[in-house]
């Protein structure tokens, strides 16, 4: 059957899909607090908060139950003197989701991009969740490149915890007031 073969088809492209982007699992972090207020009031709060602590931010959905606000921020990466071909700046996306009685912030997708090239590919790109036993499985390839993320994984994972928590705690500053 034509039907059957198409479903069984698309089930292992599905699973070879979801096996390829399981060693990807970008780096997040993300906290819900339960507070007093408004979808509104909560929202302009939180307005007020990106327009200050991000590069850009948008209002993504603002739907029924909850309005999704997602903004675009950088933090500089600046690695001992072995790993200074790595310098940059990590990129990063918050984003909170905000509901009548509580505001759910998340951080995640932390790029790195050189702010020079080197004599190889010093873009580490996106900081994973886990780092994988094989680099290759996440495009990491060359001794210098594989040297350099697991340095840029080792170091970055904190800095970004610690870019999370302060910028959480900003915000708490200013939605939970």
């Amino acid at each position: 059957n034509i039907i059957d073969m198409k479903k069984s088809i698309l089930s292992i492209l599905f699973a070879v899909i979801a096996h390829a982007c399981y060693a990807q699992i970008p780096l997040t972090f993300t906290k819900t607090s339960n507070i007093q207020g408004t979808k509104e009031e909560l929202h302009k709060s939180a307005q007020q908060f990106f327009l200050v602590a991000f590069d850009s931010y948008e209002d993504v959905v603002n739907c029924e139950d909850s309005i999704i606000v997602e903004g675009k921020g950088s933090m500089l990466f600046n690695p001992v003197v072995l790993y200074a071909s790595i310098l940059g700046n990590i990129n990063y996306i918050g984003r909170t989701v905000i509901k009548n009685g509580s505001i759910t912030f998340t951080m995640t997708d932390f790029t790195h991009v050189p702010m020079k090239k080197a004599a190889f590919n010093n873009t580490m790109g996106v900081l994973v969740a886990e780092l994988p036993k094989n680099l290759s499985d996440i495009g990491i390839s060359g001794a210098n490149r594989k040297s350099c993320y697991k340095y840029y994984y080792k170091v970055g994972v904190i800095e970004c915890k610690q870019k999370f928590d302060t910028t959480f705690e900003k915000l708490a500053g200013v939605v939970f007031k």
